[in-house]
């Protein structure tokens, strides 16, 4: 269960999007997670009304915090993008807050003080990262996609090269998980610095927050890949008539989620100048999620039988969402597998396990990510495509995506180039292990090999 945590904090800081404010509250607290110590602080504005729970080892942004509730009595708490809940009682002989933190199936007990040393700030030395203009000129665009039947205004940068243009340009669109535009994770900002690659080479780029994220509108949680299509496919239309920019020479850039994106976009429209997949999926989402489990539980070290059980709870889970139940019955089915699997733990523990898997896994979200076959939109596309991959990405495996990818380009005989990194993970980091639990601490944020990979590619563009 312990690594089962700490992998769900780490995967789920891509939610994580706000930047810390000034407070008038600061509570510490802090436990020991897989031989290490993990710091929290929770900061309080001065009204109360806005609350935020840091992990400075983890990442400089904040989670938000619904239902606080803190008063001579208790504290109670949530963070629902997280399955967080923390529940304490004022113990006025020590000054704290002494309660449980719970997430998932796991329950620890939990601290929380005013007097407690302030854990370090985060110590993110993300040396590539651009300190100034990312090019010559940097431009704030906004454009219109569609929520349904009502308009919803999104926003990005665009940045342009030095020159008179018009120049070639790429949208990047982000992996899953509401991004900002710099799809920002941990301290790392990989897109800022793809897009000052390409500006140094001569190519315009736009990036651009995810609906509901920074200064776009609309709603995250009841958006599914098929809108971020549509999304991506509104940016593409808006940019064409940016009179800076070649309207015949506008591609993609996806990461790992936006690596399916894409082909979506282009399967639609030949206008699409060219794809460039960072870890694009090549199955569907039950496939990418089984082999998921496995993978990662096997890089963080897990026992082979522990692996063996995750496995079989994710296929069961994703078989029930791939029949296309209602969400009623998906509910009622997880509850009666996990009462059945699980039945040695506490009623407390298996309703903890219910809840956890029902909010992650019975959305809308994911029933269209496990169903989707991007193999039948790569077929449509007609453009030039750099298919690029880590040795040792354990979410999105490139043996049997990027090969399944090149495989269809090549039966349609369109130009490609698959380029597979040694030693990169999902991020395109330099990881001997690949490990999710080692994002955070590697300083570097993408690669030179990978930057360089994408540039020379482009560069051999007609």
């Amino acid at each position: 269960m312990k690594k089962s945590f700490w992998l769900l904090v780490f995967l789920l800081a891509f939610t994580s999007l706000t930047k810390a404010q000034n407070t008038s509250q600061k509570w510490y607290a802090a436990f020991e997670l897989n031989g290490e110590e993990l710091p929290l602080v929770l900061e309080v504005s001065d009204n109360g009304k806005e609350v935020k729970m840091f992990s400075p080892r983890q990442s400089e942004k904040g989670f938000e915090v619904q239902d606080w509730r803190c008063n001579a009595q208790e504290m109670n708490w949530q963070i629902k993008a997280l399955k967080i809940e923390y529940r304490g009682v004022w113990e006025s002989a020590d000054s704290i807050y002494n309660g449980q933190f719970t997430q998932g199936g796991m329950k620890i007990p939990l601290a929380w003080s005013k007097k407690a040393k302030a854990p370090a700030e985060p110590k993110f030395n993300r040396s590539q990262t651009p300190k100034g203009p990312l090019g010559a000129v940097e431009k704030e665009l906004s454009f219109i996609s569609m929520e349904g039947e009502k308009e919803i205004a999104l926003s990005g940068t665009l940045v342009l090269p030095e020159g008179s243009g018009p120049f070639p340009c790429l949208i990047m669109i982000s992996g899953s998980g509401p991004q900002d535009r710099n799809e920002e994770i941990m301290g790392h900002q990989p897109f800022a610095i793809i897009a000052e690659a390409l500006a140094k080479k001569g190519w315009a780029s736009f990036r651009y927050d995810d609906r509901g994220v920074g200064k776009s509108k609309g709603n995250f949680s009841n958006a599914t890949t098929l809108d971020f299509a549509a999304d991506a496919h509104a940016a593409w239309r808006a940019l064409q008539s940016e009179k800076s920019l070649n309207a015949y020479r506008i591609g993609l850039l996806g990461h790992s989620e936006g690596g399916l994106v894409a082909p979506i976009v282009a399967a639609e429209n030949p206008g699409v100048y060219c794809i460039v997949s960072l870890a694009g999926p090549g199955v569907n989402g039950a496939e990418i999620l089984i082999t998921q489990t496995a993978d990662i539980d096997r890089a963080e070290g897990m026992r082979e039988d522990e692996i063996t059980k995750a496995v079989n709870d994710t296929r069961v889970y994703v078989d029930w969402l791939q029949q296309g139940l209602d969400s009623i019955q998906d509910a009622k089915n997880i509850k009666k597998y996990v009462n059945k699997t699980k039945k040695k733990m506490s009623k407390e523990v298996r309703e903890s396990i219910f809840m956890t898997y029902n909010q992650s896994m019975n959305t809308k979200w994911m029933k269209t990510f496990v169903k989707i076959e991007p193999i039948p939109y790569w077929r449509k596309v007609q453009c030039p495509t750099l298919v690029l991959n880590g040795d040792k990405d354990w979410q999105v495996r490139w043996d049997m995506n990027a090969n399944k990818i090149v495989e269809t380009l090549l039966k349609n005989n369109v130009p490609f180039e698959k380029v597979i990194l040694a030693d990169h993970n999902h991020l395109f980091q330099y990881s001997e292990s690949g490990k999710v639990s080692e994002y955070a601490k590697i300083e570097e944020t993408i690669s030179p090999e990978t930057l360089q990979s994408i540039t020379d590619w482009l560069s051999k563009l007609p």
